[in-house]
């Protein structure tokens, strides 16, 4: 999913499965940027999730 995801919104998401646990029913995104970019990376997640279905 990490992959169809970039290729749909640009976004490098993390593969949960690298933290372990039941990482494997996540993705990670790191939120630690200005408000502008977090509200755009949002907004490009949902298109890039919408667009898997």
């Amino acid at each position: 999913m990490v992959t169809q995801i970039r290729q749909r919104s640009g976004l490098v998401l993390a593969d949960g499965t690298v933290y372990q646990g039941n990482g494997a029913h996540f993705l990670r995104l790191n939120l630690a940027c200005p408000p502008v970019m977090l509200a755009d990376g949002l907004q490009r997640l949902a298109s890039g999730l919408a667009a898997t279905d």
